[in-house]
């Protein structure tokens, strides 16, 4: 090969350390996505999404775990999206507690995801492992506050106190606590939200791949 491309961090120092592959062959060009130009409507209800195969390794899990410790005073909403891949989601649904069975919602996933983030306020992912989350940067580019498990490429992503909060991998206690924070506090939210799409408009647009991408086909 004369050049391998990977999209994080994370994964160029996998494919150099653990693959043996000649730093020189390795570049790093991350993903692009565009930026939503939409103004929230303000609601009562704070609504959470999670944009994610129902594949194990994407530990929804932690997600029921966490939701399942918030006080129930508190009024919220729960998009889970994506295909049931590895055929979990009727034993997810029975690990959720009677009081939050109306909030937690199952959607397949379908062409018009837009809808699901315009009338978002949070955005989660809790995989055990990722490279570089398309569904964080589109939580980003709506100018969503991001929850995300430290691992793989999220944390190029998502800085602690900044534009979200970042969580250990199956600590469902710490993630409820920062849900449960988010959800209390709106200007958090906001400022969480602003930063986020601060740095889509500059580390992760789709103009700035696509001008990576065609710099190097152009060189080749």
């Amino acid at each position: 090969m004369n050049l391998i491309i990977t999209n994080s961090k994370q994964n160029y120092y996998q494919l150099i350390n653990e693959e043996g592959v000649n730093p020189k062959k390795c570049l790093i060009i991350s993903n692009g996505v565009e930026i939503a130009n939409i103004i929230k409507k303000e609601k009562k209800i704070v609504q959470i999404l999670c944009i994610a195969n129902f594949i194990s390794y994407k530990n929804h899990n932690m997600i029921i775990n966490a939701f399942n410790k918030l006080p129930d005073r508190l009024e919220w909403s729960l998009n889970l999206v994506g295909n049931d891949t590895d055929n979990i989601v009727n034993e997810l649904k029975s690990k959720i507690k009677f009081e939050n069975k109306g909030k937690i919602n199952f959607i397949k996933k379908n062409k018009n995801i837009s809808k699901f983030l315009m009338n978002a306020d949070i955005g989660i992912l809790t995989s055990n492992e990722e490279g570089l989350s398309n569904s964080i940067l589109e939580y980003m580019s709506y100018g969503l506050p991001v929850i995300a498990t430290k691992v793989g490429g999220n944390v190029e992503q998502v800085f602690n106190n900044k534009n979200g909060f970042l969580v250990e991998k199956d600590d469902d206690i710490k993630l409820s606590q920062r849900l449960e924070e988010l959800i209390k506090n709106k200007l958090t939210r906001k400022k969480f939200g602003r930063v986020s799409k601060r740095i889509v408009k500059e580390k992760f647009s789709l103009e700035t791949s696509f001008k990576k991408y065609n710099k190097i086909y152009s060189e080749i």
